[in-house]
């Protein structure tokens, strides 16, 4: 019994000192941010996260401020622009989480936001503003990013980012998306008050004034970083409002860019129109080229109504079937309610190369 006894004991001792090792190893935000700083990427947030991430997000700020401290001198700036990039990183990983993560992460926006407010404008700051502004419309968060124009109108993060970077056509490009008549998609033309919901308490000559207000700041947004997701938003609004002869002309543009969320709706919304009108054989060319794009539902279904109206009933069933479970693929089409948010990942890409 005795050795029994010294077994269980010894036993115990091994896992204490296991427990106190794995104790030992929990990731610090100090020490993930030295991680980041020497790789920037999205594996040592994710990880920092995954230890608890509403817990993580509540006491970031205190341990990014103590890292920032202990810069020093001219390694100031540089701690202030990894921890404002880790910030957005957080961020944009509560976009797949609850309501409560987000909340709990939304805070940070602004930290960072005042933290770099008095610093000269870097590519660093504004790949993280155009990240978290993605991040905040992908949300739906419209207090946060700032209301245009209305009874509930109020500045928010969009204006700090035209105020820092009033040049980039970018930040004036989620301005305007933000928009709600630029936030529908359809494949049939809708109703006013369907367009612009505020049309149902104004005189049809206001409603009218609004949407071709809309439209013209959509034209003027011509640089080579806005030109095509302008393009394809100016088509889908002038489709929905019955302008279907130039909602054509700036699909046909906008289908041959290289700009895959802009071209992979522009062909899809040739399709449906295709579709619509008896040419089956034109629409499945479209559906098809949008699934040479990214494979994704919308696309997939449309070639294969396509392909059933011509009677290729085979091809059509061959089609149809969604890809296995385990292969995330993003719909273009359900995102784009969601404005500038498709181009997160590429802007925390480039976030993180301007870190390097």
């Amino acid at each position: 019994m005795r050795l029994a006894g010294i077994a269980l004991a010894l036993i115990g001792c091994v896992l204490a000192a296991g427990a106190s090792d794995q104790a030992s190893q929990k990731l610090t935000v100090g020490a993930a941010l030295d991680q980041y700083a020497a790789h920037p990427g999205a594996d040592v947030p994710r990880r920092l996260a995954g230890q608890g991430i509403v817990d993580v997000l509540e006491t970031y700020r205190d341990g990014a401020n103590s890292w920032i401290v202990q810069g020093g001198g001219d390694g100031r700036l540089r701690r202030q622009h990894v921890a404002a990039a880790f910030a957005v990183e957080l961020v944009a990983l509560t976009l797949d989480g609850s309501n409560a993560e987000y909340r709990a992460g939304k805070p940070l926006v602004e930290w960072f936001c005042q933290l770099l407010k008095n610093q000269p404008p870097s590519e660093v700051e504004r790949m993280a503003m155009l990240a978290s502004l993605a991040a905040i419309q992908g949300a739906g968060d419209s207090l946060l990013l700032g209301i245009e124009s209305g009874s509930y109108k109020r500045q928010g993060h969009i204006d700090h980012a035209l105020a820092r970077f009033p040049q980039d056509d970018r930040f004036k490009l989620i301005r305007i998306v933000d928009r709600y008549e630029l936030r529908i998609i359809s494949i049939v033309p809708l109703k006013g008050h369907e367009v612009l919901p505020e049309a149902a308490h104004r005189m049809p000559q206001e409603a009218a004034k609004r949407l071709n207000e809309t439209l013209e700041r959509l034209l003027a947004l011509d640089g080579p970083l806005v030109r095509d997701e302008a393009r394809l938003r100016r088509g889908v609004l002038q489709f929905v409002t019955g302008r279907v002869t130039l909602a054509l002309q700036e699909f046909g543009a906008a289908a041959v860019t290289d700009a895959p969320f802009a071209s992979y709706i522009a062909n899809l919304m040739l399709g449906a129109i295709y579709y619509a009108g008896g040419d089956s054989a034109a629409a499945a060319a479209r559906y098809s080229k949008a699934m040479h794009i990214t494979p994704a539902t919308s696309a997939r279904l449309g070639l294969a109504a396509s392909l059933m109206k011509m009677g290729n009933t085979q091809e059509a069933a061959a089609i149809a079937p969604p890809p296995p479970a385990d292969k995330r693929i993003d719909d273009p089409w359900r995102l784009y309610g969601l404005g500038m948010f498709h181009e997160l990942p590429g802007y925390l890409e480039a976030m993180r190369v301007a870190l390097r």
